[in-house]
This record gives structure tokens, C-alpha cells and sequence, in this order.
């Protein structure tokens, strides 16, 4: 068995720190894993699907793309600010759901991009006023 533990920090709860243990058999997540989260004073378990096809087809990605991110995020891969982290509803509750979101750092756009937004935005007033 596989185990990895991370510190996480939930967005809504800027300052508290979490701790997440993710447990898998084999060389992936692919096949399944379970998770736990504590606060330090209260911990929630749950588990991953055996096969994350679908939620892969649900936001347009190869089922390896996914789970390759699915590890990043839980297993530890990438550091944790590369990650927002959320729960809902916020504890304490008998059950949460921890959702994560990749975060982007230093996005250059080309110059011809950032005119078209230019433009967009000018049109977008203009509408406005209409």
C-alpha cells in the first residue's frame, strides 16, 4: 500500500492548516484510493472511485491526464500553493467534500490577444450605454 500525507490550506479558512492522507494499492490512483482529512480536531474519510473514467469525460480529459492531476493535487507532487483547496459545506459537518483547483501563475498573453480583449472590453461599455 501507497500513503502519502499532505498540509493543505482551505481558501474559506485563510491561517488553519489541514492535513490530508491518501492511501492506493498498485502504481496509480487509477484504481482507487481513500483519503483522509483532519483539522486537528475533527477528521472526515472517504474514498475515491475505482475508476475515474467518468469524472475524467466530464471535464474533456484522458483518463490518464486525470488521474496524473488527481496525484499532483493529493499524493503531493506539486506544492500545495499550486492548489486551492475547498470544503463544502464548511465544518463542522457530519459529511464534506474537499474540492481542489489548479492554480495559474505568470500567464503571459500575446500582444494580439491582449488587443482583441481591449477591443472586447471597449464594445462590452459601449453596449452598456446603449
Amino acid at each position: 500500500m501507497n500513503t502519502a500525507v499532505r498540509e493543505i490550506h482551505i481558501s474559506s479558512k485563510p491561517g488553519s492548516s489541514y492535513f490530508l492522507r491518501v492511501d492506493w494499492e498498485g502504481r496509480s490512483l487509477a484504481s482507487g484510493f481513500r483519503v483522509l482529512l483532519t483539522d486537528g480536531q475533527d477528521a472526515w474519510s472517504g474514498e475515491g472511485e475505482d475508476d475515474p473514467r467518468g469524472e475524467a469525460e466530464e471535464l474533456e480529459m484522458t483518463r490518464e491526464k486525470y488521474v496524473q492531476d488527481l496525484e499532483r493535487a493529493l499524493a503531493g507532487a506539486e506544492p500545495p500553493d499550486s492548489y486551492s483547496f475547498s470544503l463544502s459545506p464548511e465544518p463542522p459537518g457530519r459529511s464534506v467534500t474537499l474540492t481542489y483547483e489548479k492554480m495559474q501563475k505568470e500567464i503571459s498573453v500575446s500582444p494580439d490577444a491582449a488587443i482583441i480583449f481591449r477591443h472586447i472590453c471597449v464594445t462590452e461599455s459601449q453596449n452598456v450605454h446603449l
